[in-house]
């Protein structure tokens, strides 16, 4: 059992009145026990009269309603992850939203001794990322080398003020965000890891998949195929979706950090255009515009908040 999951017990001990599987392979007449259930959450007016005499219909019960659906791509070996989410307000206007990720079901480095049975584009991808590894410690001792010859040659407090320029601020930013990025997506290969044996936990539905099922011919076939109880098998179910967004969480996580880092080594190459007069053209020209410029982009924002409200009013 992964230890990001909570344990069977854990999960039954807190839980959710307002929460119900909706078990696709069931036929109409059993998923309607379901829908009924999910139905019950809402309380409406009891009697014809009481419709017939509000103006508006007065609904109490949950205010939001996700819905949430976990697919596995065989021909990509990817996982997504759907989110459906209601805001179901008490005047019955309800609004949907809709998410969509997509991660893979066998990440890089996970099992490094089947990655190597891929093909050489993911071996490529492997001395891609012990090279961007490389890179990162060579540019981290590297600034870690400089921080303290400054200091040892001006010391502590001149040091400091000769040290603290944007550049090296950047650097820093570089350093601090790929270390977070490298952690984040060992998270996420770990958590993927944790995903694939929960799947694997669950029994399976047999060589047709896509057929319809009463209640007791299922409840048979997971009794049959791992053992499983109805209850057991409702916790099993918890556990892989509640893995399937930690490991989604973990890859947005990720992204995000990469962009950042992205942004920080495009502002490098500018660190790097001061060896050379006419590169450093642009950089020499941006310090000393920023004042005008600045100015420019207030007078733009008020424009632009003008324009904005204008099409929000007509569209």
């Amino acid at each position: 059992r992964p230890e990001l999951c909570r344990t069977a017990a854990e999960r039954a001990a807190a839980g959710n009145s307002t929460q119900q599987w909706l078990l696709w392979a069931l036929e109409r007449d059993d998923a309607i026990h379901a829908l009924e259930e999910v139905r019950s959450w809402w309380e409406l007016p009891n009697t014809s009269t009481q419709l017939a005499a509000a103006s508006v219909v007065p609904i109490s019960g949950p205010g939001r309603v996700q819905v949430s659906m976990l697919a596995h791509n065989e021909n990509f070996n990817y996982y997504m992850l759907y989110r459906l989410i209601f805001t179901v307000p008490t005047t019955g206007a309800m609004s949907m939203t809709r998410q969509a990720i997509a991660f893979p079901a066998d990440p890089p480095w996970l099992d490094p001794s089947k990655d190597s049975e891929m093909g050489s584009g993911r071996i490529l991808l492997m001395i891609a990322d012990i090279a961007f590894i490389v890179m990162l410690c060579a540019l981290g001792l590297g600034t870690v080398y400089n921080f303290f010859h400054v200091m040892r040659r001006s010391g502590c407090w001149r040091g400091a003020k000769a040290y603290c320029t944007v550049w090296e601020v950047i650097d820093w930013v570089n350093i601090f965000m790929a270390a977070f990025l490298v952690v984040a997506y060992l998270y996420a290969t770990e958590a993927s890891r944790g995903l694939q044996q929960l799947v694997e936990g669950l029994p399976s539905l047999g060589e047709e998949e896509s057929a319809r099922r009463s209640r007791t011919e299922l409840e048979q076939l997971v009794l049959s195929e791992a053992n499983f109880t109805w209850s057991d098998y409702g916790l099993g179910l918890d556990a892989a979706l509640e893995q399937a967004n930690l490991v989604a969480k973990a890859h947005e996580d990720a992204r995000w950090y990469a962009s950042v880092m992205a942004c920080c080594l495009c502002l490098r190459f500018f660190k790097a255009f001061r060896a050379n007069p006419r590169l450093n053209v642009v950089t020499l020209t941006m310090q000393k515009a920023c004042l005008d410029f600045a100015h420019f982009l207030i007078v733009f924002f008020f424009l632009f908040i003008g324009f904005g409200i204008i099409a929000h009013a007509l569209f």
